[in-house]
């Protein structure tokens, strides 16, 4: 069964953390993981958030989410929906920084929020 799970987070950032270098560092290991793993997906980072959308089978899916859930470099994880989906939309990995005035930031003002957060 194919499910698409979407969840935001809050980054923690630590002492000895470059925030280049831990976009770097998913995006690599995510990159491998999940082509392994037949899951697909898109990860948007901004204002000090994620957001993700997972795409595959449901057991890989929600073990990947276990984890996300354990990975230090997030916190105020907030599960927004999983679905059955009849097909993969993302048909591959990629993730991008959402700068301000983007398309992406004018959805979030029109819905009354000031930036793109949880």
């Amino acid at each position: 069964m194919l499910i698409q799970l979407c969840y935001a987070s809050e980054r923690i950032e630590h002492l000895n953390s470059d925030l280049l270098e831990d976009l770097s560092n998913i995006l690599t290991k995510s990159k491998l993981f999940n082509q392994e793993q037949q899951i697909f997906g898109v990860l948007y980072y901004a204002n000090g958030f994620f957001f993700q959308c997972l795409e595959g089978e449901k057991s890989q899916v929600e073990a990947l989410f276990v984890k996300i859930q354990d990975d230090k470099r997030h916190h105020k994880i907030k599960l927004y929906r999983t679905v059955i989906i009849d097909e993969i939309n993302f048909k591959s990995w990629s993730m991008k920084y959402v700068e301000k005035n983007t398309c992406i930031e004018r959805f979030f003002h029109k819905r009354g929020k000031k930036s793109f957060s949880l």
